[in-house]
């Protein structure tokens, strides 16, 4: 059984619906949230390893702390437009910010490494 993520839909739904369903497509369980209620709501229920949420979204209702504070072990990656931001890299060894726009192999990259993966085919 795969890996658990949860995306917390991003102003541009159709990011979230291609991110969901190349990681799905890579062997991960895939959930998404429309908003941070039905996200802090899914996080209460499901033992997520991964949230992944656009970084203003997160500021608006406090879900990575949160998810940290339910689930401590999790990862958690941010999507900023920031280049600065992202090139600071986490705020914590739980935390990375990844900037927006992105290749989807990039990114799905990004999650293995979080998530201690092999990549296909390495």
């Amino acid at each position: 059984m795969g890996k658990k993520l949860l995306i917390l839909m991003d102003s541009e739904p159709v990011t979230s619906r291609a991110l969901a369903l190349d990681l799905s497509e890579a062997g991960y369980q895939v959930d998404t949230a429309e908003d941070g209620p039905e996200a802090l709501r899914k996080l209460e229920s499901t033992p997520f390893d991964l949230l992944i949420a656009t970084e203003g979204l997160d500021e608006e209702g406090g879900i990575v702390a949160r998810m940290q504070s339910v689930r401590p072990a999790a990862k958690v990656l941010l999507m900023t437009t920031d280049i600065d931001r992202a090139r600071r890299g986490p705020r914590n060894g739980e935390v990375v910010r990844v900037r927006k726009p992105f290749d989807l192999e990039e990114f799905r990259s990004v999650v293995e490494r979080l998530l201690d993966r092999k990549r296909k085919g390495a």
